[in-house]
């Protein structure tokens, strides 16, 4: 069978059958690829430490007919210090989750790719985590291409004063003279709300440690993203659970 090496990016990880394992991988350009690893439940496994979740690695896969296998590779990165911390592994859970919702099998998504190791390696080097993980999700809709218009009310095309209203269906915000007409789906921005997000929607992720914020207005608008998030994607994300734990 026909061999090929991919550096990728361990999503998820999960039994398939008695000794073996399905992951899910996000590689530089192949896009999500999902293949099994065989044995690697066994305790004499050479490939169980290689496919745990969140690890960057490069690996050597053949390719089958429904899935590819894993064949063997060598571990890049395993973000101990992410690993370490409930904070940090709760939000790279939550990363892995949604990149594998919004990639595509078989397509090259390189900006997703670099998007995600760059914020493991920064949640990794302890930089704030609500930061990093609100920066993350911010920067997937755009890379996913349904990120909010934001900019201008699309009801009347005015730049935005003020509190807006986020109308989840129609993709973009309404200003306070549009608000009545809003949807049932959709919330409230306050404007140090929208600043912060038209910040993160452009800031270089080198100049996040120079970024000052309160926590509370992190965390609003995280949920506000995550719901925003959920609502395109038609599902919720089970490791959200686990950042609504931090709180």
């Amino acid at each position: 069978m026909p061999e090929y090496r991919v550096e990728a990016i361990v999503l998820s990880s999960s039994s398939f059958g008695e000794s073996d394992r399905l992951v899910t991988l996000l590689s530089r350009r192949r896009g999500k690829v999902r293949a099994v690893a065989r044995g690697s439940q066994k305790a004499t496994s050479k490939l169980a430490g290689l496919i745990q979740p969140l690890n960057h690695a490069r690996l050597l896969l053949w390719e089958g007919r429904s899935l590819d296998g894993i064949k063997g590779g060598d571990l890049l990165r395993d973000y101990h210090n992410l690993r370490s911390h409930w904070s940090t592994l709760s939000y790279g859970s939550c990363m892995a989750e949604l990149v594998e919702c919004v990639s595509a099998e078989g397509e090259g998504d390189e900006p997703l790719y670099l998007l995600l190791l760059t914020c493991l390696e920064t949640l990794d080097s302890g930089i704030d985590v609500d930061l990093v993980g609100l920066f993350f999700f911010v920067r997937v809709l755009k890379v996913a291409g349904f990120f909010p218009r934001i900019d201008e009310c699309f009801a009347c095309g005015r730049n935005p004063d003020g509190q807006v209203r986020l109308d989840y269906s129609r993709g973009g915000v309404r200003c306070s003279d549009c608000m009545g007409r809003m949807s049932a789906d959709g919330e409230d921005l306050s404007s140090a709300n929208l600043r912060l997000l038209s910040i993160l929607r452009d800031i270089h992720p080198r100049r996040l440690a120079r970024l000052q914020t309160q926590i509370g207005l992190l965390k609003s608008l995280r949920d506000i993203v995550l719901d925003y998030t959920e609502y395109h994607l038609d599902r919720k994300l089970n490791s959200r659970r686990f950042l609504d734990i931090l709180d």
